[in-house]
């Protein structure tokens, strides 16, 4: 059994709307973060500014956001490329989206359970709870915008198998399914 073959995005929108939200949203975040852990990276970095930390491990601290900066700089491209893929129906610039999200997942569910695990063991309840709670969250939602993207994969890559039931889209009686007619349903989302 697969993963389930969505037919809209959250309020009727269409598979194609939806992986462009996605797209953009994804996009928006990032930039925010990306500038966000470059100016920390900088500071980080400047001797003027006293930046000592308790363990004094400064030059980790930088390390981390600098990675982080590469990161987010290849999540935004996936982001580009996730909106374009979906504006022109092109599934094969989906697919790099797909795997990133896909790894961040499973990083982000390992993130989770380690640090709810360390702060368990430390006593400290309320973050554990806190990281638990932010990771159901945060993995549920990008489960779903995954679901979304990797649907409209689908349907691209074979729309004679995961053509939508509900959607602007005419029914079988209408029109027939066909090879030849199977672009133009595409183009139609």
């Amino acid at each position: 059994m697969g993963l389930p073959q969505l037919n809209t995005f959250c309020c009727g929108c269409t598979l194609k709307t939806g992986a462009i939200i996605v797209g953009v949203v994804d996009a928006i975040w990032v930039i925010i973060m990306l500038i966000v852990s470059i100016l920390v990276s900088v500071v980080l970095n400047d001797p003027s500014i006293d930046t000592t930390t308790e363990t004094g491990d400064e030059q980790t601290l930088y390390s981390m956001f600098v990675a982080y900066s590469v990161f987010s700089a290849i999540y935004l491209i996936m982001a580009i490329m996730l909106i374009v893929g979906a504006s022109k129906n092109s599934p094969n610039c989906l697919i790099p989206w797909l795997g990133y999200v896909f790894a961040y997942i499973i990083v982000y569910l390992v993130g989770a359970i380690i640090n709810s695990i360390s702060y368990f063991s430390l006593g400290n309840v309320g973050a554990a709870c806190s990281f638990i709670i932010s990771g159901i969250l945060g993995i549920s939602l990008q489960f779903y915008f995954f679901l979304v993207v990797y649907s409209l994969y689908r349907l691209l890559k074979n729309p004679l198998k995961c053509r939508p039931t509900t959607s602007n889209i005419a029914t079988d009686a209408e029109i027939p399914l066909t090879p030849s007619n199977a672009q133009s349903i595409v183009d139609n989302l």
